[in-house]
């Protein structure tokens, strides 16, 4: 586990709020998670939708090309402004630190960043670009198997010039007509029924 650029060292004496800081094991990674109840009790929440599967039915058409891109700390790419860090603190290993960086377990987390997602498919769907992100992960659909490498290599540009950094390991690069996402397998080859097989998704 690493704090290197999510985090800064502050002294606990400026700090108005030190909550507890968990680590939840995944498959593959440690994923830092602050508890901020206390401070996500003070919170208002705007309500949003989030996108996935259930656009899949709607924008897939039968022989498409998909691939996907998954965001590495994605949260982590999302400044905090400097006068809120002092909600954000935490000990770790004898000393306390704040958040600078979007953290895992503030309430309006998810929101922010699904916005700022959307503001990068907005700009892709004006292209013409069939897009569907849910929150870090994101799947992309193409008529052809070379518009689909085109679109690919345009759109990790795009995400570089973001500041936002891929996944190589989770990505999936390489235009197909099978690929898993959020936990269900789809395939553009299955017929003209939506293209999801059996399956729930993994949020």
């Amino acid at each position: 586990m690493t704090l290197t650029g999510a985090a800064i060292q502050i002294p606990a004496a400026k700090l108005r709020c030190i909550s507890p800081l968990n680590v939840v094991e995944q498959k593959d990674k440690c994923r830092m998670i602050l508890d901020l109840r206390k401070v996500n009790d003070a919170i208002i929440v705007p309500k949003f939708k989030y996108e996935g599967l259930n656009r899949v039915a709607d924008l897939a058409r039968q022989g498409d090309w998909m691939f996907s891109i998954d965001l590495k700390s994605g949260y982590h790419h999302v400044d905090i402004h400097p006068s809120c860090w002092t909600f954000l603190g935490f000990e770790f290993d004898g000393r306390t630190y704040a958040f600078r960086s979007l953290p895992f377990g503030l309430a309006t987390a998810p929101f922010v960043f699904t916005q700022l997602i959307k503001q990068l498919a907005r700009r892709w769907r004006e292209q013409g670009v069939r897009v569907i992100p849910y929150v870090d992960d994101i799947l992309f659909l193409c008529s052809t198997q070379a518009h689909a490498q085109a679109t690919c290599q345009r759109i990790v540009i795009d995400l570089k010039a973001a500041g936002l950094v891929l996944n190589s390991k989770k990505s999936k690069l390489i235009p197909t007509q099978h690929l898993r996402f959020l936990g269900v397998e789809l395939d553009t080859q299955a017929g003209r029924q939506p293209p999801i097989s059996n399956g729930q998704p993994v949020t």
